[in-house]
């Protein structure tokens, strides 16, 4: 059963989560550049996922566990050159959400690549708040 229940963040901590998923975009922009799969897939849980919709495959694709995203991650960026992780000004921000029991922090974000843009959907557990 997935357990989705999900509330806006209070306004007394919404500042403090865009600062702690922007610390784990800018991480994660370190690790990606490195092109190292072992410091990309620091990033990510073992049991995570990612789906990958054009912007670094340029096909719809998905990829499940640490190893695989890393690999292709790390195969993918010096083709893509994605730099720029942020969050979008404007748009939701950050969100507690409940999944699979696990409390969690869901953000929207945006990056360049060489050649474009692209945008995700991230949600962090407290134990992968931030790359190692």
């Amino acid at each position: 059963m997935n357990d989705i229940s999900s509330k806006a963040l209070p306004a007394s901590s919404a500042e403090p989560s865009r600062s702690t998923v922007q610390h784990w975009l800018d991480g994660f922009e370190t690790a990606l550049r490195s092109e190292v799969p072992e410091r990309i897939g620091a990033c990510f849980h073992p049991d995570c996922h990612w789906r990958d919709e054009l912007a670094f495959t340029w096909h719809f694709s998905a990829a499940a566990g640490q190893e695989a995203i890393s690999a292709r991650l790390a195969a993918a960026q010096q083709r893509t050159a994605a730099h720029d992780f942020r969050l979008p000004v404007g748009r939701m921000s950050p969100r507690a959400v409940m999944r699979l029991g696990i409390a969690s922090v869901e953000a929207i974000f945006e990056f360049e690549i060489r050649d474009g843009a692209g945008a995700g959907l991230g949600r962090s557990s407290a134990a992968t708040s931030s790359p190692r």
